[in-house]
């Protein structure tokens, strides 16, 4: 099955949201003293250790949707949106949540944000698959 436009269109608009909240979380994360002082007192991390891993992070859970909205934006009218396609997106996405959860908690309305936005775009893939056995 290929994507037609208006579907690539709330792929995209999907992703922008979480790469926008993941983006304010993280700006949050290093700009916060609170939060570093936080994980100084656990940790003894010096300021420009914390901000290193924040911004590491923040690259390696937007590296995942950019890699994905434009292996998407390129390929959707050339190639078939497969199962393989679906499981592998799905993976990534639920290991990212799960990951973000169990790992790397924060109390911050971006974090929560991101998180269901993440939810939403694997329903969304899962809801593609039901899609596709009905044609």
């Amino acid at each position: 099955m290929k994507l037609d436009r208006n579907t690539l269109n709330k792929f995209l608009l999907m992703v922008l949201f979480i790469m926008i909240f993941e983006s304010l979380n993280g700006m949050y994360a290093v700009k916060s003293i609170d939060l570093f002082n936080e994980v100084h007192s656990k940790t003894g991390i010096s300021l420009n250790d914390y901000i290193t891993v924040e911004m590491i992070k923040y690259f390696s859970s937007v590296s995942i949707f950019m890699i994905f909205s434009i292996y998407t934006y390129v390929s959707y009218r050339h190639y078939k949106i497969n199962s393989l396609y679906k499981g592998v997106w799905t993976l990534f996405i639920t290991t990212n949540i799960l990951f973000k959860i169990f790992v790397f908690k924060q109390d911050t309305i971006f974090y929560y944000l991101s998180i269901i936005f993440q939810f939403i775009l694997v329903i969304y893939i899962l809801k593609f698959k039901q899609k596709e056995r009905e044609e």
